[in-house]
């Protein structure tokens, strides 16, 4: 059997979908992995998957978008996949429709996070809803990481009740094991990041965008310093310079909180990162399954 799985951007594939991949192709499955053009893909391919770059914008563009369905629907007449596998919400809805213009006979869409939550006015809910219906209506199955986000869409009639299944989604917890870091590496960070060894360090993982609650983080950072003189704050996520709700934590950062706090970008040695700190916080407004909390 042929799959497709098919993302926005390549750093989706790299860090949300791998390991299934890799099960998958390991199980006698035909796998391939198709995205926006980036540097993760690379990483993707040296496991030995194909991986198919098409144009792909997170954000909402007409021009770009139609782009993306014709080259997805040329790329699947060509390759003549059995399935297509669509994750995030972009290709939620252009990968299905794509799909289903290319007479794919199975389509799949997971859901890894409804873009709307409880506390969002009606009006701006909407078209997220709408958005959420009209790929259900494209798919044959639609599978969900979150029980409550499932219940969701089953009582505002999203999807029928027969579309819908749980998925689930996990980590790996021998990965994270801290019995697995070396004791010595809290210190060394600690070192590189000029932080008092028996300092109090509280750290925050995720993309660089206004919803992951970094205002929050922030604003509750410097109220604290100013009470406690060994509290220091960490911030570990990559820059999303694509996102209208993309934020720069330099500048965002008070000026009598520079000295405590640091952001070192995007990192893979997350274990020994989180041995360094403390106290871990995600003040998200909006998460699927909160992995960095799992992690």
């Amino acid at each position: 059997m042929r799959i497709a799985h098919v993302t926005t951007s390549d750093l989706s594939v790299r860090f949300l979908l791998l390991n299934q991949l890799v099960a998958l192709k390991k199980a006698g499955f035909d796998l391939a992995a198709v995205c926006g053009e980036g540097p993760w893909a690379m990483q993707v391919h040296s496991q030995g998957l194909q991986v198919f770059s098409v144009p792909m914008s997170r954000e909402v563009s007409l021009a770009c978008d139609l782009r993306t369905v014709w080259s997805l629907v040329r790329l699947f007449r060509r390759e003549r996949f059995d399935v297509v596998h669509t994750h995030t919400p972009k290709a939620g809805l252009l990968g299905p429709l794509s799909a289903r213009l290319a007479g794919v006979p199975c389509v799949v869409h997971t859901v890894h996070g409804l873009l709307f939550h409880d506390n969002m006015p009606v009006l701006s809910r909407l078209p997220f809803i709408l958005a959420e219906a009209a790929t259900a209506r494209l798919v044959g199955h639609l599978l969900f990481q979150s029980q409550e986000d499932m219940k969701v869409a089953a009582r505002l009639r999203i999807a029928s009740t027969a579309k819908i299944q749980y998925q689930g989604n996990g980590i790996d917890v021998q990965h994270f094991n801290p019995v697995r870091v070396p004791t010595e590496s809290r210190l060394a960070l600690r070192r590189e990041w000029d932080f008092p060894a028996d300092g109090f360090v509280v750290g925050m993982v995720g993309r660089l965008v206004k919803e992951k609650g970094y205002e929050e983080f922030l604003k509750a950072a410097h109220a604290l310093s100013l009470r406690w003189d060994n509290v220091r704050f960490l911030v570990i996520g990559p820059v999303e310079r694509d996102q209208k709700d993309g934020i720069d934590v330099e500048a965002l950062c008070p000026p009598a909180l520079r000295s405590r706090l640091r952001w070192i970008g995007m990192r893979l040695d997350m274990p020994e990162l989180y041995t360094a700190m403390d106290l871990f916080v995600l003040p998200s407004r909006r998460e699927g399954i909160p992995r960095a909390l799992m992690e």
